[in-house]
């Protein structure tokens, strides 16, 4: 049997790569099986895919291009196992996660095709974050590793902004693709993986990036819950999960990313939010503050 044909989705924490994936899954022609791993104890991303028609695997226990624990090969195992049903498998990596890492496991896997890694870079916030010393070889490593570079949210940045991070990014990839949205097709997935010249590797993830879990389960006040990321600390990069409103029927998904909180109403009743930053703590994520307290 042919090798199982495998992309690679990275970008940093609230790039768009969820969605990202989700649109190519609406117009896939392909049986794709999807591997999900969130960045923290708890798993939010893999019930935001719709569409995998080979299923969602969800990869726990933290980063994976840093354990590379058994989790990771028992999945791989999982996928082989279907290979008669499914014709491509996409890891959505999490939101630190360096795709050099992950393609080298399928370089040296024969059952398997790298083929391209598509990084999704958020234009209104990568020159930012690039210039943070904390984060910034993070970035660096997920451009580097690309194949594809998509940006989101140009509809935010002006012509010159656009061109700015463009340079950047090209400054850091002079092979990669650099794609808006309304360039992108299909195909963006079709291609060999060109293995990076040298791998650059940034300091262990759990050294930098910190995951704080909270318990959401009695409903809140929408106004300040809206009024406590307005008000967020900057180390706050990345928030999701369910939350209920007070007086409000049914469960909410709240997801925070470059300084916007976007509420989606969803059939779950799970209640507990993951918050994700650069030297974030429990401290940090402090909602007494608030009417929120009553959380």
């Amino acid at each position: 049997m042919t090798p199982l044909p495998i992309n690679v989705i990275c970008g940093y924490l609230g790039a768009g790569k969820t969605t990202l994936l989700n649109e190519l899954l609406a117009g896939a022609t392909q049986r794709i099986a999807v591997m999900v791993n969130d960045f923290g104890a708890v798993q939010i991303d893999a019930g935001l895919i719709a569409g995998a028609s080979g299923g969602v695997l969800q990869l726990t226990n933290g980063c994976v291009c840093c354990s590379m624990d058994g989790d990771l090969f028992r999945a791989f195992d999982r996928v082989f196992a279907m290979r008669d049903s499914i014709d491509r498998l996409v890891i959505e990596a999490s939101g630190v996660a360096e795709p050099q890492r992950l393609t080298s496991i399928a370089h040296a896997e024969p059952d398997l095709d790298c083929q391209r890694v598509v990084t999704v870079a958020c234009a209104e916030s990568f020159a930012a974050r690039l210039a943070d010393p904390r984060i910034a070889r993070v970035l660096e490593a997920q451009v580097a590793g690309a194949d594809v570079v998509l940006l989101s949210r140009l509809d935010r940045i002006d012509t010159a902004a656009e061109g700015g991070v463009r340079s950047l990014i090209a400054a850091l990839n002079t092979e990669a693709k650099i794609l808006g949205r309304t360039e992108m097709s299909g195909s963006v997935l079709a291609g060999t993986h060109l293995r990076p010249r040298a791998v650059l590797r940034s300091a262990p993830h759990d050294a930098t990036f910190r995951s704080v879990v909270v318990t959401l389960d009695r409903p809140v006040d929408r106004a300040a819950f809206r009024a406590w990321f307005a008000a967020a600390p900057t180390r706050l990069h990345r928030a999701k999960g369910f939350v209920r409103f007070a007086g409000e029927p049914g469960t909410f998904l709240f997801q925070f990313a470059s300084g916007e909180l976007e509420l989606t109403s969803r059939s779950v009743e799970a209640g507990v939010g993951i918050f994700l930053g650069p030297d974030l703590s429990r401290a940090h994520i402090d909602f007494s503050r608030t009417e929120v307290s009553a959380l």
